[in-house]
């Protein structure tokens, strides 16, 4: 009689399923290790910035700066612009034109309903006239007049004005772009500007630049902040 080897055992029909799914563990297992890896990666990312409570929702500056000084520059009232007589308060400076169809009264406006919500919080608003040959001191004055008083307390609307040199000078310091765009038939015309506000705190500093369509909500939270 020969001697032969055993028959190999039949694969047990289980076999298949058993290496499915370990297959479909090992891929869990690397998608949930994958996941780990990606939120520690977040956390480093995300938890600095909440310990060092970032508390702005505009760009803020690297570091607390002076403001540029505003030389040449003039209230419609006539009197020079001194950042260093709003110390101890907040200033929103923005840059713009009386004409403007949507953007500076849209802007403004939402400066006032952020106001409104910050009590007897002192802010002073800075509006730059750049259109000098149409914002004229009794322009800017009726101008601001129609978002907040000149003068009292809480928030103040205050116009700016000076000669184009100077408002050029002023717009430069603080990284603004404006030009005045060409005559109609009318002699009607555009300005494209910067629509950013600019915000400088109790001390003087720059601290943070807002975009125009920033909500009220979020500028009332930001100027509490700018003590």
């Amino acid at each position: 009689m020969v001697d032969r080897p055993p028959a190999a055992a039949a694969p047990s029909p289980e076999a298949p399923t058993r290496r499915r799914r370990a297959g479909r563990l090992l891929v869990g297992l690397v998608g949930v290790a994958a996941l780990a890896v990606a939120g520690a990666a977040a956390a480093w990312f995300v938890l600095p910035r909440l310990l060092a409570g970032e508390p702005f929702h505009g760009t803020t500056f690297p570091q607390a700066d002076p403001a540029p000084a505003l030389d040449g520059l003039v209230t419609a009232a006539g009197e020079p612009v001194d950042l260093a007589d709003y110390r101890g308060e907040p200033v929103v400076l923005f840059f713009g034109y009386t004409s403007c169809p949507d953007v500076c009264p849209i802007t403004l406006a939402g400066l006032e309903r952020a106001s409104a919500q910050l009590g007897d919080k002192a802010v002073h608003v800075l509006f730059v006239g750049v259109d000098t040959a149409r914002d004229t001191p009794e322009v800017l004055a009726r101008y601001v007049a129609a978002f907040g008083e000149p003068d009292g307390d809480g928030t103040t609307f205050v116009g700016v004005t000076g000669s184009p040199d100077a408002i050029a000078d002023a717009a430069a310091r603080y990284g603004v772009f404006y030009a005045l765009g060409e005559p109609d038939a009318d002699g009607q015309y555009t300005v494209d500007h910067t629509a950013s506000l600019i915000g400088i705190d109790a001390a003087g500093d720059l601290r943070v630049v807002w975009s125009a369509d920033t909500t009220p909500e979020d500028l009332a939270a930001d100027l509490r902040r700018l003590d």
